[in-house]
């Protein structure tokens, strides 16, 4: 069964000409509701419109538990809301972010969004991501002092991110790497057959690697952006002064 929280009138600002939207009536679960509010007098809360937002964006921190445990529901009298709803809310993943005047912490901010023929809303939870951040600090030994007070969910997403940032900056790394290998290997072995030198001559693996050897010196601080012609004119070099007569 559901039961009234409250209603809202929202205004949407100058970018909508100054209009309000009356008569927005919050609906919850009554398992879910504070026993002090119910039976209190109906009064109509102000609102104001913040923003847009993709619900696939906002963090999982903002949006649980309300999104899975709560039954929350928007129903209005008002065609103008009615309208406005239908209007803004037909985007699929589309919320709306509402300010209310009088609220505090998780009740400060409100976002609704369609669900099928429905709009509902949530609170955005702020009290969860200050208890993950409470358990990383627990399960990491953080002290709650200097800057251990930042290390939490944030730090934690962030060094994620950045370890991903570094394996995919190896990974690229290593294929230049190995294409400058490829690339060498191939020049040093034309340039070995154009000198009539067969891979069954005794110094033909010395030869190679010599030539190997020197070319990855030549070029060691540039392996990732040296060009082929200056390559090809190192192993030609080089070739040239080991394979003198």
């Amino acid at each position: 069964m559901l039961e009234k929280v409250q209603v809202l009138r929202i205004g949407l600002g100058l970018k909508h000409n100054g209009i309000k939207l009356r008569d927005v009536q919050l609906w919850r679960d009554e398992q879910t509701m504070n026993n002090g509010n119910q039976g209190e007098k109906e009064i109509t809360l102000k609102g104001e419109f913040i923003s847009y937002i993709d619900l696939r964006k906002v963090p999982l921190w903002l949006m649980l538990p309300a999104t899975m445990k709560e039954k929350n529901f928007c129903f209005t009298n008002s065609t103008t809301t009615l309208a406005y709803f239908n209007s803004k809310l037909r985007y699929r993943h589309r919320g709306i972010i509402i300010e209310l005047a009088d609220g505090n912490g998780d009740d400060k901010f409100i976002v609704m969004y369609k669900d099928q023929n429905n709009v509902r809303w949530f609170c955005f939870n702020i009290k969860l991501k200050e208890n993950i951040d409470a358990q990383i600090r627990e399960k990491y030994k953080l002290n709650d002092d200097g800057d251990d007070k930042k290390k939490g969910i944030d730090t934690a997403i962030r060094q994620s991110q950045e370890s991903k940032l570094n394996i995919r900056r190896n990974a690229d790394s290593i294929k230049k790497k190995v294409h400058f290998n490829e690339v060498v290997t191939k020049l040093i072995l034309g340039g070995l057959r154009l000198r009539g030198v067969p891979n069954t001559n005794s110094g033909f693996h010395k030869l190679y690697k010599m030539t190997f050897q020197a070319t990855e010196f030549a070029h060691r601080d540039d392996h990732d952006t040296v060009p082929f012609e200056e390559l090809q004119e190192t192993v030609e070099t080089l070739l040239k002064l080991f394979t003198k007569s």
